[in-house]
């Protein structure tokens, strides 16, 4: 009987079916090979969904953020055990059901020419090709495609009362002198968890910190969501607030955040659940107001009440602005 389980990147059974599968697409791929392989690292994907068969691992798939509001699907696999069998499609549509329930609209995925199999299971599966996107993009021997996995109109239909009532509060910011550690990372190569990992049990060493509160800030370039781009790079710091920087410890640096107006909204629920608050503040509340986007860091606090992936955390989500023109 073939039993279809969700688990993470450390399953045993998915990782010997992701060994099977690069010695397949070394094959297929070439010279080529080196460049998909860069894409395909399996360390960090925290939504994988492996088919058994008995307790025989026979197909595999998963899923990562590739922007605020869509899943890229990666690794999809059947062994020679899970052919003909349906096994790539209960595979595939428990990896869309578990993107939707996350709150993201849409999987997106890269194949190629040199697949057809592959191919014919995603179009037969509602998926409808796109242009390449991201690092395929003039690629000749990859192709991509998309599908809706969650309305995006009963999307906000169901969040729309909860998205409007964010009324922000507008504050002026004092400097504040923060240490911490900080990451080069992308929408699409998302390091979050990484740099909180590394920041995290080095807390305490620092000795001047005030208060209790994390503060997580994002550097993005100027006009880095008129033209969004989810491979382009930002900076990211994990950091707590200080009286000074007489005391950095080893492994951290120190960030000013600059003094300046902001927009502060008070986020309650999921962390992975923010994306479409996130996209309201900037694609519906911002336009809307009397403010523009201003040229500093980005910054959430992560108070007492955080409890990062429960639905009970509250967060202060704060954006930089300025009155408009």
């Amino acid at each position: 009987m073939i039993k279809i389980i969700r688990t993470d990147s450390h399953n045993p059974g998915f990782i010997t079916l992701v060994k099977e599968l690069d010695a397949d697409l070394a094959i297929r791929d070439g010279d080529e090979h080196p460049f998909y392989a860069q894409f395909n690292k399996i360390d960090k994907i925290k939504y994988v969904v492996v088919a058994y068969d008995d307790d025989q691992p026979i197909g595999c798939g998963a899923i990562k953020e590739y922007a605020p509001n869509t899943m890229e699907v990666k690794r999809m696999y059947s062994s020679s055990g899970g052919r003909r069998k349906g096994v790539a499609t209960k595979v595939l549509t428990e990896l869309e059901t578990w993107a939707a329930e996350l709150s993201y609209d849409k999987c997106i995925l890269e194949t190629g020419i040199k697949q057809p199999e592959a191919i014919a299971l995603y179009k037969k599966n509602g998926y409808q090709s796109i242009p390449n996107y991201g690092q395929y993009a003039g690629i000749k021997n990859s192709v991509c495609f998309e599908k809706v996995v969650r309305s995006f109109s009963n999307n906000r239909e169901l969040k729309s009362n909860h998205l409007e009532s964010l009324n922000p509060e507008i504050r002026t910011l004092s400097e504040k002198k923060l240490i911490g550690k900080r990451m080069t990372m992308s929408f699409s190569d998302n390091k979050t968890s990484e740099l909180w990992r590394s920041f995290m049990p080095l807390r305490k060493e620092i000795e001047n910190s005030i208060g209790t509160d994390y503060y997580s800030i994002q550097i993005y370039a100027p006009l880095f969501f008129d033209n969004f781009n989810p491979c382009a790079q930002f900076e990211k710091w994990a950091s707590i607030e200080v009286t000074g920087f007489e005391a950095v410890p080893d492994e951290m640096e120190t960030y000013t955040l600059k003094s300046g107006l902001y927009a502060v909204f008070l986020y309650k629920g999921a962390a992975s659940d923010a994306a479409d608050t996130f996209q309201y503040i900037l694609g519906t509340w911002l336009p809307n107001s009397e403010f523009a986007l201003d040229d500093r860091a980005h910054f959430e606090i992560l108070g007492a009440k955080y409890k990062n992936d429960d639905p009970g955390s509250e967060e202060e989500i704060w954006i930089p602005i300025k009155p408009k023109e």
